[in-house]
């Protein structure tokens, strides 16, 4: 009989020794792998729930003739404007376009802060100079519209104060929209996840032909 020689104690001890540092290397690679892939995921996402949300809100104002919400000097939730509609005389600048009503709004109802945007033709066959009667504008659900971003930290992120935003006093064509998305961890990710915050705050002008409220 052939004897076939076996592992020594000392090399199964060895053996044993790389097994379990590659397991706990490989375990500490993908703790680190998994931790930086989510984080970068809920970072990237929070940058898009505020630029895209923002870039909505950006076309929109290119178009926009006139702002009815918020009041001239005040902060608020709401952002109506109109396009195509003379806000001083409440006339169609251009008997080619239907005027258009615009409706940005934040909304508590779920669990996060969330933006709506809203928008609707307007019932107005008064060509300028006008003057014409006030547009009617309908009453609406904020959570029933498109939703543009769900993370947000504050309602009120239309501005046209001067003291709390940007805008010139006496400026009446411009406003503040300051967009702020934040994600705290808790519970068991607060000890491997960094909070991730992201703010974009911009100034935007309607251009309209006389000056209004």
């Amino acid at each position: 009989m052939k004897n076939i020689p076996g592992f020594t104690l000392v090399e199964l001890l060895v053996a044993t020794m790389l097994t379990a540092f590659l397991g706990v290397s490989l375990v500490t690679i993908y703790s680190t792998a998994n931790r930086h892939v989510f984080q970068n995921y809920r970072g990237n996402t929070i940058k898009s729930d505020v630029s895209l949300a923002m870039r909505a809100i950006r076309n929109v104002m290119a178009q926009a003739n006139s702002i009815y919400e918020p009041a001239s000097g005040n902060t608020g939730a709401r952002l109506l404007v109109a396009s195509n509609m003379d806000q001083m005389t409440n006339c169609r600048p251009s008997n080619l376009i239907v005027p258009k009503w615009h409706l940005f709004c934040t909304d508590t109802s779920g669990t996060n802060i969330r933006l709506f945007y809203h928008s609707g033709n307007i019932a107005s066959t008064c060509w300028c100079p006008g003057p014409c009667a006030a547009p009617s504008i309908p009453v609406v659900t904020c959570s029933a519209g498109f939703q543009l971003a769900q993370f947000l930290d504050t309602t009120d992120v239309f501005s046209r104060s001067s003291t709390l935003s940007h805008v010139p006093s006496g400026d009446l064509m411009s406003l503040r929209v300051q967009l702020r998305s934040v994600w705290t961890p808790s519970g068991g990710y607060a000890a491997v996840q960094r909070p991730v915050d992201h703010r974009l705050t911009t100034i935007f002008s309607v251009s309209r032909s006389s000056a209004g409220n």
